[in-house]
């Protein structure tokens, strides 16, 4: 191969690189601004679908008032603290309003004769299970709800880099309140009927 097949070669074999390099950088104001609107499309679209899970838990939550028995305010009004919160960190709002139906499983539990393991890994859901196959809850709807809520809980806050709307973060820290709220409900007529039919023979829910 003489010195201009060499040079022929070489054109040729950088030529296509040479091209899309300099394409990348003449466009590359365009392909920003194309992947910034593939993101807003597909953020859109998640926003889409978490305001309407978001939607139809609120509507079941509001048909499943707690019992009449109560003494507590419901529906619960969201604390100011959550509010302010929200602002900053909504991630931090719906962890927080969570934990409050956390809490309120794990109290419910030990009246039942449910064991909860000490550390960080407790199946709230398996309490839940627990507790309805007791008669716990007042309204039968709840134990349905409570994974719904988990899986939206675990999809709004798993990545710490993900956008969420203040106003998702309210709604549904409003939820799991009202959840919350609920099962506390369903803890004191559980109770009364406890000091009432002390022999057990009448279930919670019944």
């Amino acid at each position: 191969m003489d010195r201009n097949q060499l040079a022929a070669a070489l054109i040729q074999a950088i030529a296509w690189p040479a091209v899309a390099l300099i394409a990348v950088l003449l466009l590359r104001g365009h392909l920003s601004r194309i992947i910034d609107l593939v993101r807003a499309v597909r953020f859109r679209g998640l926003e889409f679908e978490l305001e309407h899970e978001v939607a139809s838990l609120r509507q079941e939550v509001r048909a499943a008032p707690p019992s009449s028995s109560s003494s507590e305010p419901y529906p619960p009004k969201l604390p100011q603290a959550l509010i302010s919160l929200a602002a900053i960190s909504p991630r931090s709002t719906i962890l927080e309003a969570w934990k409050e139906v956390q809490h309120a499983l794990t109290s419910a539990a030990s009246p039942q004769g449910i064991a909860v393991p000490p550390g960080l890994q407790i199946d709230y859901l398996g309490i839940a299970r627990q507790l309805n196959e007791r008669g716990f809850f007042s309204d039968a709807s709840v134990p349905s709800l409570l994974p719904r809520m988990q899986r939206l809980v675990t999809a709004l806050t798993s990545d710490p880099e993900k956008s969420i709307p203040a106003g998702i973060a309210l709604e549904v820290a409003d939820i799991s309140l009202q959840i919350a709220a609920i099962i506390r409900a369903s803890s004191g007529a559980a109770e009364q009927l406890a000091a009432a039919d002390p022999a057990g023979v009448r279930k919670v829910g019944a």
